[in-house]
């Protein structure tokens, strides 16, 4: 009996070596890239379109989640791009099967909360930087040009500023506020020509 379990034995551990040793597919070319996408407060974003070398492409779910099957490992080419948010593009290398991407998508929103705090600080090159970035995603937004006007009056430059507010009177017309921003722009353009 000891005999037959031995023969038994050696036959399935024979079996299972080679087996094990056979892969008709080789070594491992493609496999699916895991991604998670969250914003800045780190909530996930849905429906967020992932390109993958222009050519393949996914959706982020409810959970920020996405998967691009069939990946080639190498290096790629990615955009993630989500309306009103700035659109990421980034190059990776993809080297394991078990990578997952993780990355945060910075809204229009957010943008417009670092300008106001980088003119807050007087920080004309980031406050200039964040209105390109903030243009980018939603050029025609008011509430950006007025920072943009806001930037012009902090580096002096009250033409652009007048040229500014006067197009958002022109788009808004019968607003105080920009009447009253109008005025005092051209006051401190007028105390600029008298120093």
């Amino acid at each position: 009996m000891k005999r037959v379990i031995a023969a038994l034995s050696t036959i399935l551990f024979l079996t299972g070596c080679k087996s094990m040793n056979t892969n008709p597919s080789g070594p491992i070319s493609k496999a699916p890239l895991l991604g998670i996408i969250h914003d800045s407060n780190g909530f996930p974003l849905s429906d967020a379109a992932i390109t993958a070398d222009e050519s393949k492409t996914a959706v982020s779910d409810i959970n920020g989640r996405f998967v691009l099957p069939d990946i080639a490992l190498g290096g790629h080419s990615f955009s993630i791009k989500k309306e009103g948010y700035e659109t990421v593009q980034t190059d990776l290398y993809f080297s394991t099967p078990a990578q997952i991407i993780y990355t945060t998508l910075i809204s229009f929103d957010d943008l417009l909360e670092k300008i106001v705090a980088a003119l807050k600080d007087a920080d004309s090159a980031t406050s200039k930087n964040l209105i390109l970035r903030a243009e980018g995603i939603n050029a025609n937004s008011p509430r950006l040009k007025y920072l943009k006007v806001l930037l012009f009056v902090k580096t002096e430059k009250y033409q652009e500023a007048i040229t500014g507010i006067e197009e958002l009177i022109n788009r808004y017309p019968g607003s105080k506020d920009l009447l009253l921003t109008e005025e005092e722009i051209k006051n401190l353009q007028g105390e600029t020509h008298e120093h």
